[in-house]
């Protein structure tokens, strides 16, 4: 994980987010656009499909770092 995202994801915690759009464009194929109570937005974005959850899970950190395969390592986080 490169410098700029360490930063980038560190002032998203705590933050309230208002709206969620996803685009599809030519450039990367989807994009996530995170819009949050300050007016601020962060874009998440692949070169191949954006998949996400069907649900919201109950639980805490914990269970979040635990979910998955064991041979998926954490790269970040705050």
């Amino acid at each position: 994980m490169n410098h700029e995202m360490d930063k980038t994801l560190r002032r998203l915690i705590g933050n309230a987010v208002a709206h969620a759009i996803v685009k599809e464009s030519s450039g990367p194929s989807e994009q996530l656009f995170s819009v949050f109570a300050d007016d601020a937005y962060n874009e998440f974005f692949t070169d191949g499909v954006l998949d996400g959850a069907s649900a919201i899970d109950i639980g805490e950190l914990k269970a979040a770092l635990a979910y998955g395969a064991p041979e998926q390592p954490v790269v970040f986080q705050c």
